[in-house]
């Protein structure tokens, strides 16, 4: 029962990162690329309007210039020109994977290594049998993840009282938008059992099981998505992670008010907080009046 356990878990993670790979590219940005200040076109369809970008905290090239791409009104750009050292940052997916999971940071191996046992102990040691209830609760759990990451990122981190959470958020963004970005063991670890212990004091035991694993997975793909947007790898057009990253750098670049979703970018249309790039612009230059 162990090794079907462990198989389940690895599929399931093996399938995950196939996708991570099929949605980029595994080619390395060219020097020449990666400081040029231009504006991105984004791909978003409600998103006609290009991305800041410049020199410094923002820097961001990962596309060859198009002629679309004007060079014109350099100072509509928007934001501060904020400067410091760049981390050395993956640039090819393989190098993302690698630094991710045995890079130094042991947070992500510890999560993959929780759902295997949880799986292990779920289908080994409490009952085999996986019933409706138990995928109902699995789905519930990484769609509370999903409105979880907004609510958090909005309301905690980018919250109008100071807090140790709020003072670690400010040293992110703090940094050269380029850098690598994985939560350490002991809070990713810390939060994750807390939560399980706290839904089994509310759940059946195998449905507690069966919402940590979910929940699991959806902390494991969040983890991902905000690592790899950090980074320089190119990916594709049109895909999740390239949504991902054009909110992402809008939330450092334009407006910090604004963009608080990952895994599912539509969410910040739910909750009011994806407006054109102008209109983020325009709200922060009053705020500064």
């Amino acid at each position: 029962c162990f090794p079907s356990a462990v198989l389940t878990s690895v599929l399931l993670i093996s399938l995950w990162c196939k996708s991570m790979a099929f949605t980029s590219t595994y080619k390395s940005i060219a020097p020449h690329q990666r400081l040029q200040q231009v504006n991105e076109v984004t791909t978003m369809a409600n998103f006609k309007q290009s991305i800041p970008t410049h020199r410094g905290l923002c820097a961001y090239r990962v596309e060859a210039p198009t002629q679309a791409e004007s060079l014109e009104n350099p100072k509509e750009i928007g934001t501060e020109m904020i400067t410091g050292v760049e981390e050395k940052v993956p640039t090819t997916m393989s190098n993302a994977l690698r630094t991710f999971f045995v890079g130094g940071n042991s947070g992500p191996i510890l999560v993959v290594a929780s759902i295997a046992f949880l799986s292990y102990v779920r289908l080994c040691k409490i009952t085999p049998v996986i019933s409706s209830s138990d995928g109902i609760i699995f789905a519930i759990s990484i769609i509370f993840w999903w409105f979880q990451e907004h609510f958090m990122h909005d309301k905690l981190l980018h919250s109008n009282f100071n807090w140790v959470g709020k003072s670690i958020h400010q040293t992110h963004h703090d940094k050269p938008y380029f850098h690598v970005s994985i939560d350490p063991p002991a809070l990713v670890l810390g939060w994750l059992w807390t939560v399980h212990f706290l839904l089994r004091s509310l759940l059946p035991l195998p449905w507690a099981f069966s919402a940590t694993i979910g929940y699991a997975i959806a902390g494991l793909f969040y983890e991902w998505a905000h690592y790899i947007v950090h980074t320089k790898v190119r990916l594709k057009k049109n895909s999740l992670f390239r949504q991902i990253r054009d909110n992402h750098i809008r939330h450092h670049c334009v407006n910090n008010k604004y963009w608080f979703s990952f895994s599912v970018p539509g969410i910040d249309d739910l909750m009011g907080t994806n407006p054109t790039v102008q209109q983020a612009r325009r709200l922060r230059e009053k705020e500064r009046v």
